[in-house]
């Protein structure tokens, strides 16, 4: 995410963006860790604008105030909003419902090739990304 936010502001130097991070709500506690600003450098900029929200359910990908949330940065005209789910499991397709372009990011340690037909964002997705950035030896490549 951070990657994305970093390139848009520097192709686009006109355009403000909105990103809304949900995180996923412990089931025992009801307590959830807001930590995407810390893994994020690019958001420290006049041009964007952050927000964490919890899911307050731990079986959801996405906040019940997220409509609302929507309808805020779309009234505020933000040139691009970015809605980030606390991760979309096998049957989790709701963040669908809420975009204009899906992007599903998918790490090679999906499992077993079976696992693949178990998830359901795959049928949904505008795009699937597969992130090996983590990996020894990577290199930095966008394409289409």
């Amino acid at each position: 995410m951070d990657e994305l936010v970093r390139r848009f502001l520097l192709d686009f130097p006109e355009k403000n963006i909105a990103i809304v991070s949900v995180d996923p709500s412990k089931r025992k506690t009801g307590g959830a860790l807001l930590g995407d600003r810390i893994r994020m450098n690019s958001v420290r900029d006049e041009r964007v604008y952050m927000r964490s929200l919890a899911t307050r359910q731990s079986n959801l990908a996405l906040s019940k105030h997220i409509p609302e949330v929507v309808s805020i940065l779309k009234a505020a005209q933000f040139d691009l909003i970015i809605l980030e789910t606390s991760g979309i499991g096998q049957s989790d397709t709701e963040i669908v419902d809420f975009s204009d372009v899906a992007l599903y990011v998918m790490t090679p340690e999906y499992g077993a090739a079976t696992q693949l037909e178990k998830i359901d964002m795959l049928d949904y997705a505008d795009v699937i990304a597969l992130n090996k950035f983590d990996k020894r030896g990577r290199k930095m490549r966008c394409g289409m």
